[in-house]
């Protein structure tokens, strides 16, 4: 065979085998909690513990009706099972962004259907995310059974707005006494 036969297959076979290779961002890891409806901890492969927030939800935060029921469902799928997680970046809290699915099927679809997350329109454009929203709210499944659920964006601006309300305002001088009247003398 002529060598530039062989060198041409094997460029082919090292494309291939690259092909094939899984993403070097896709890892695997083992839930350990569920801080709330959306942010689950995970430990690594190299036994570090991540914060991870799933991709493409925002369910109701600590003090929002259905946050305890978001929380417990997200744990009753996830807690000590194997997850597989892919990043997209971190979020101002420093936490893992990423797609979260186990046996192939997405966390976030689940989360969706059963009523417990808002579809997350920032972080992704996704059909699928958003058609099960939209099934979710035809069904009144979960928060959807309230007529007009705060979503939790504005939720947390309104309570921002409320710690600002809360801090102590600087006390003010008490104003001079008005002068006394004279007794003409």
């Amino acid at each position: 065979m002529a060598p530039g036969f062989l060198s041409c297959i094997g460029r082919l076979c090292l494309v291939a085998a690259a092909a094939l290779q899984p993403d070097a961002d896709v890892w695997r890891g083992k839930v350990e909690s569920v801080v709330d409806g959306d942010t689950l901890r995970v430990r690594d492969g190299d036994a570090r513990l991540q914060k991870v927030r799933i991709l493409g939800i925002d369910a109701p935060e600590n003090g929002q009706p259905f946050f305890a029921a978001a929380r417990e469902h997200l744990a009753k799928v996830t807690r000590d099972r194997e997850v597989e997680v892919t990043p997209t970046g971190t979020d101002a809290q420093g936490r893992t962004v990423a797609r979260v699915s186990m046996n192939g099927n997405d966390v976030s679809l689940d989360m969706l259907a059963a009523g417990l997350a808002w579809y997350q329109r920032g972080d992704t454009e996704n059909t699928a995310l958003e058609a099960e929203e939209r099934k979710a709210r035809a069904r009144s499944a979960g928060l959807w059974i309230d007529k007009d659920p705060i979503a939790p964006w504005d939720w947390r601006e309104a309570e921002k707005a409320r710690s600002k309300g809360r801090k102590r305002p600087v006390p003010e001088a008490a104003p001079a006494s008005p002068p006394r009247p004279s007794d003409g003398g």
